[in-house]
């Protein structure tokens, strides 16, 4: 009989502990939603480089500008290159 009441007794210990280690957790500040930051709006736009979606993102300049001779990748507003003179002769 004296076995059973100090199985008794430890079980009931062990879930006041345990229930009183839950209430404890669950009034932290670190249970629930990590808290997020503000978005970034649009980061700085680079000439010429793919720009990546943002919210809130501006497109690109309308176009880079051409160098002679050199093949344009296509961008948004982009005028295509004037046409290279032809070598005297």
């Amino acid at each position: 009989m004296q076995k059973r009441r100090i199985v008794f007794i430890g079980s009931a210990a062990v879930c006041l502990l345990l229930g009183g280690a839950g209430a404890v957790a669950a009034a932290h500040p670190w249970s629930g939603p990590i808290p997020q930051g503000p978005a970034v709006t649009d980061a700085p736009d680079v000439p010429g480089q793919p720009d990546l979606p943002e919210p809130g993102d501006t497109p690109d300049a309308a176009d880079a500008p051409d160098v002679p001779g050199v093949p344009d990748l296509p961008e948004p507003g982009d005028t295509p290159d004037a046409p290279t003179p032809a070598p005297p002769g």
